[in-house]
């Protein structure tokens, strides 16, 4: 079930999220769900509510968690549904938080005519489904404007509730029957879910350990109920469910369906061959969906029908095997691969490049929050892992040996066999994925980047390029590297890559659109991960800044909350009138996910980087700079 968190988990929503007070923490999975929350939810306001309370309390963490969770907006501790108490302060609750324009900032925006006509016709129509013609036509009649206009609409009744559909940055931008090419969205998303649901808690799918014959469908999507009618229509749903990777179909049976979510949970014995772990994956949370969606996409190089299950899976590709297994109680996915050849050929790398692409793109779809670290083994140490990121990194530097507690000096080669060039990704990512690269020149040790506000710390940046110089070191700033034409975006983009750079960070740099979005896509660069911003940035903060001071951060908090208002505001207008966004879309793509990280990104800037007196490290040759960059 939990991959159908993609139908009706969506941004703009109030999220109520019920714990049992009969089970413990772990068991109701709290951080799981804020995580998908958080994920598919974008900064959407969160309120946990507490039931069974007349039988017992429940102590939890409530400041950590409101802390590390900024979209928990409101606990409600003692509810009983059984006896009603609670209730109506849970309703007070929720009508708070929806008439709260900080929470809810376009609940009471006026839905102007053109997307109200649209709205209306569109709930109008009797059909469940609506093809882009239709759609069009009603555009036309409610002179909505044409392209990116309609587009945007679009977006807007998905949140609402009135169509179901996935924007333009979605690979499923809308729902596609494959066997007649025609582009059709749902009407009704209800239509859609209530049969899904009944498929995936069908007892005799799940006896049959997942799998679904054809000639099932007509009677069981008869049973569901609201009156939603499905004659004709099954394929439709099994295309869908592909397009989501709920289920697939291998090649020559079209009769019957296989979804991994309804497979064994028993693991399947792999076999009598020699292979070894190669590759690990480590999550602070891991979905169960990673690893069903790894079997839909994989599904092709099964060694045979009945080589999987719901947390692994028995591969094979010219004549190589591998198996791929998953723990989601203590958070890893590992890569086994075949021992039977004493070098990495082409075919073996190959292979595994494939397994881990296909991984690395279901991580994307995360965006980064699984809270991801990628491991390799030590040879001949059962159990023990290093991070790839510090192997590659220490080969980035020259090193050719990394020390091991337990096995001393360890070569680098050996934990990194899958690597031919120090040019060449780990995997073959989608762009923009944020996954480990290896660097394209060894120049980039000797380049240290600056992000700032030209008119606040133009003077200071000067002076340290003019100490940088001394030491054989290049210092990157916008003002030197961007001619006319350049984009300053390209430019901003090599910044947030670089592996060390500077903040002038002032109260002009934090109401900056572009120094935030450095800061920002900075920070989600390096995973969110304080150990690896700590190692890549120093900052200079402004003295008369108070970073630490709980109203500041508010204050600097609210300056983003309006700003995205403001542009989401125009957003919707703009849709409403039929006028494209442009650039604006960018915009707003990016404030709707940064301006709920604001307090976390400015409160480690001050509490865990250390941050520098820029006169005080000037004084000194700005030692304690070239020290942290061991340069």
């Amino acid at each position: 079930m939990h991959a159908t968190h993609q139908f009706f988990l969506t941004r703009r929503s109030v999220y109520l999220l019920v714990l049992n007070i009969r089970i413990s923490e772990e068991q109701n999975r709290l951080e799981y769900w804020l995580r998908m929350i958080q994920n598919f939810g974008g900064g959407s306001p969160v309120i946990v509510a507490c039931n069974q309370s007349d039988e017992q309390g429940m102590d939890l963490d409530w400041d950590g968690l409101r802390k590390k969770y900024p979209q928990v907006v409101s606990f409600v501790r003692r509810v009983s549904c059984l006896k009603g108490e609670g209730i109506e302060d849970l309703r007070t609750e929720i009508g708070r938080i929806v008439g709260s324009p900080q929470a809810m900032p376009l609940v009471h925006q006026p839905f102007r005519a053109a997307g109200r006509r649209v709205k209306d016709r569109l709930e109008a129509e009797i059909t469940q489904e609506i093809s882009r013609t239709r759609y069009e036509t009603i555009c036309d009649e409610g002179q909505v404007g044409e392209g990116s206009p309609r587009e945007t609409l679009l977006g807007v009744l998905h949140a609402l509730g009135s169509i179901l559909h996935f924007g333009s940055d979605h690979e499923r931008s809308m729902v596609r029957e494959k066997h007649a090419g025609q582009e059709t969205f749902v009407r009704n998303p209800g239509w859609v879910t209530s049969a899904v649901y009944k498929i995936l808690n069908e007892t005799s799918v799940k006896e049959q350990k997942g799998v679904l014959a054809m000639a099932q469908l007509p009677g069981l999507l008869a049973e569901v109920e609201n009156n939603y009618h499905y004659t004709g229509r099954e394929k439709f749903f099994i295309d869908l469910m592909e397009d989501f990777d709920l289920c697939f179909r291998f090649e020559g049976d079209e009769e019957r369906v296989w979804i991994p979510d309804l497979s064994t949970k028993q693991a399947i014995s792999a076999g009598d061959w020699a292979k070894e772990v190669v590759f690990r994956y480590e999550y602070d949370v891991l979905p169960t969906s990673v690893m069903t969606r790894f079997l839909v996409k994989m599904h092709p190089m099964l060694l045979g029908r009945d080589s999987f299950w719901r947390k692994g899976a028995i591969l094979e590709r010219n004549g190589i095997r591998a198996l791929v297994t998953a723990d989601e109680a203590d958070g890893f996915v590992e890569i086994w691969m075949d021992r039977s050849e004493e070098a990495w050929s082409d075919a073996r790398r190959e292979f595994f490049g494939l397994i881990g692409t296909a991984l690395e793109d279901i991580h994307e779809s995360f965006q980064d929050r699984l809270g991801l670290e990628e491991k390799v083994p030590v040879p001949e140490r059962e159990g023990v892992f290093r991070d790839l990121e510090e192997l590659v990194e220490a080969k980035r530097e020259g090193e050719t040996e990394v020390f091991v507690k337990g096995s001393g000096r360890v070569s680098i080669a050996s934990m990194l066999p899958f690597l031919t060039t120090l040019e060449t990704p780990v995997f073959q990512t989608k762009p923009g994925g944020g996954k480990t690269e290896l660097p394209d020149s060894p120049n980039t040790k000797n380049l240290l980047y600056v992000s700032y506000n030209w008119s606040e710390s133009d003077a200071k940046v000067t002076q340290l390029c003019e100490m940088a110089e001394k030491r054989n070191f290049a210092v990157v700033r916008d003002k030197e590297e961007i001619r006319v034409g350049d984009s300053i975006r390209n430019f901003m983009s090599r910044l947030i890559q670089g592996e060390r750079v500077a903040l002038f960070i002032g109260p002009k740099y934090l109401e900056s659109h572009y120094c935030m979005w450095e800061l920002f896509h900075l920070w989600k660069d390096c995973k969110e991960d304080p150990v690896q911003f700590q190692r890549r940035v120093v900052p200079f903060i402004d003295p008369g800044l108070r970073l630490g001071d709980p109203i500041q951060l508010i204050e600097h908090h609210q300056f983003w909350m309006e700003k995205f208002r403001k542009v989401d505001e125009h957003r919707l207008d703009c849709a409403q009138k039929g006028v494209g966004m442009g650039e604006l879309q960018r915009h707003w793509d990016w404030m709707n996910d940064f301006q709920s990280k604001v307090p976390d990104m400015l409160s480690f800037a001050q509490d865990k980087l250390i941050p520098r007196d820029f006169n005080e490290s000037a004084a000194n040759g700005f030692e304690d700079l070239w020290e942290q960059f061991e340069i």
